[in-house]
């Protein structure tokens, strides 16, 4: 992933949130295994790898509240907890996972609560 800078891998970041509904959940049931495990991965490494740490924060939030598949988010959010561990240290320094969750939670609230739905 050295090839790739910062622009392309917002972008990138930013083509997979907004698309994480065409990605398929077969193979979940075989440890996480699916297309949209790996794109929620591929997106991370990105944001880690080829994001500049004063930037994570935003395009990960902009991920979380923009995606359109409620999973995806829950799954992002969920996977950038440091205590379920992986080698991206740079995302875990620039984050706030409490605010994350926080915003996550309004997000869901307002989709199930607020609008009266079941799913």
């Amino acid at each position: 992933m050295t090839d790739i800078s910062e622009e392309v891998a917002s972008s990138l970041i930013r083509v997979i949130y907004s698309k994480a509904e065409i990605f398929s959940k077969q193979g979940r049931e075989n440890l996480w295994n699916s297309e949209q495990d790996n794109a929620k991965y591929l997106l991370i490494a990105l944001l880690n790898d080829r994001v500049s740490p004063k930037d994570i924060r935003g395009l990960l939030l902009e991920a979380v509240l923009g995606t359109p598949s409620l999973l995806f988010a829950v799954s992002l959010v969920l996977s950038c907890h440091q205590e379920r561990g992986g080698p991206w240290h740079a995302l875990f320094e620039a984050i706030d996972i409490g605010e994350l969750r926080h915003k996550l939670a309004e997000r869901l609230q307002e989709h199930f609560i607020d609008a009266g739905r079941n799913s």
